[in-house]
């Protein structure tokens, strides 16, 4: 059976009117009718397509152009996380929202989605519910996500068309980051190797730190930042990531020395459902302990916390003890957890001893959170298009010119770990 075009309007006609174009792919003929009557409610919402299957809905996605596609997590012809895999191949911006039960048998397969890349995650209500409670929890828990993902998603579209600003590179040169000249043409390019982004052991890092000083008239602003964050104690990293941030945070923990005790915060938009999951899952690959924040937590050496889902986490000083402030007030940037308030309350802590991480995600949040980073003196660093899932958080903070380092993912943890002053630690103890 082929997928087909379900609106009666045309895609241009819809386009016209401004609405978002949703794709709905569902094994369950009676949940893909459901969902449809639902969203379809909302007159913002036009449901251009029905897909039985995986296949069927990835074959779709080229003719009917949708804004938002909504997947289910138990699809027997391919699973939920293949189906982002072989999406964001082709359609790396594509919002997906991954629609499943929340049940110990689908746990493993709803984070393994989240991690492959896909944007948000709703609850599904069981097609054997009578038809008004299943309409309900339709509008109530996936109806407010596909506006929030196709809004963002506009946005960022919007915002890829502007101008870019220069900012300094890693060979000291200043000229546009060889990401952002990418993403007006929609290329993709690899990332660059960094000097000491693969240096986890001593030797390695002491190897790094030979480095020829140039002659004063030729010392770069990339080089002037160099000395800077070598002379400057960074008392705690804050990390703001959304999508494709699980295998992001994978990547920069695994790598990340032992030797780096500096306590890092984490936000990354993710249900409640899945920030402690995702915490356990992180303790397994990168062999260091994640956890999930909680109340009142001492932030500490050695400290790892990520956000609990639907919280806004901020840290509060009292004497010389720092501790986590969990707050449910409004959602910021659409987002609870918000990164915007762990920087702001960051910078009132710890002054210019913050170094800010922006990486994947889509959407803006973060970029104010940067912005005062950046005014009190502390260093920003954003991930490169190239190696970003999303380039919206990210490329927001480039866009505004506020990124001091334009990184691949590969690269994060070596400047990191420079920065943060533990290779003289390391050094010194060798």
């Amino acid at each position: 059976m082929t997928a087909l075009c379900t609106c009666p309007l045309s895609l241009s006609a819809i386009d016209s009117m401004n609405q978002l174009k949703i794709l709905i792919c569902d094994e369950s003929s009676i949940m893909r009718r459901l969902t449809k009557k639902a969203l379809e409610a909302d007159a913002r919402i036009a449901v251009v397509g029905e897909a039985e299957s995986g296949s069927h809905a990835i074959e779709q996605i080229a003719q009917l152009r949708p804004d938002v596609l909504i997947v289910d997590v138990a699809l027997k012809d391919i699973s939920g996380p293949n189906v982002v895999r072989r999406i964001r191949s082709e359609h790396p911006h594509l919002p997906i929202i991954m629609h499943g039960r929340m049940n110990s048998r689908n746990a493993e397969l709803n984070l393994e989605s989240m991690s492959a890349g896909a944007s948000d995650f709703a609850a599904k209500p069981s097609a054997t519910r009578p038809a008004e409670m299943v309409l309900a929890h339709v509008q109530s828990e996936l109806l407010p996500k596909v506006i929030k993902q196709g809004n963002l998603a506009t946005r960022d579209s919007q915002a890829s068309a502007t101008a870019l600003p220069k900012t300094a590179s890693d060979n000291g040169h200043v000229a546009t980051p060889r990401s952002a000249q990418a993403i007006n043409n929609g290329t993709r390019i690899p990332a660059q190797t960094a000097s000491v982004a693969q240096t986890p052991h001593k030797t390695n890092a002491a190897v790094a730190l030979k480095r020829e000083t140039p002659p004063a008239k030729e010392l770069t602003e990339s080089a002037k930042l160099q000395t800077r964050s070598q002379l400057q104690k960074f008392e705690i990293i804050v990390i703001a990531v959304s999508t494709g941030g699980p295998q992001a945070l994978q990547c920069l923990l695994e790598t990340l020395p032992s030797a780096m005790q500096t306590p890092i915060l984490i936000v990354q938009h993710m249900p409640a459902e899945f920030t402690p999951l995702l915490a356990e899952r992180l303790t397994r690959q990168a062999k260091r302990t994640v956890v999930e924040a909680t109340q009142g937590q001492v932030v500490q050496a050695g400290l790892i916390a990520i956000a609990p889902g639907d919280y806004h986490m901020k840290v509060v000083r009292d004497g010389v003890q720092v501790s986590i402030d969990l707050e449910q007030y409004d959602h910021i940037n659409s987002c609870r957890p918000s990164a915007d308030p762990l920087f702001e309350s960051a910078v009132k802590v710890y002054g210019k001893s913050v170094l800010g991480v922006v990486l994947t995600g889509m959407g803006r949040d973060g970029a104010d959170g940067a912005r005062e980073i950046k005014g009190s003196g502390g260093l920003v660093f954003a991930q490169d298009e190239a190696s970003s899932t999303v380039w919206g958080m990210p490329g927001e903070v480039v866009r505004r010119g506020l990124a001091d380092k334009v990184l691949s993912i590969d690269q994060m943890a070596g400047e990191i770990f420079a920065s943060t002053g533990s290779v003289f630690q390391a050094l010194k103890q060798s």
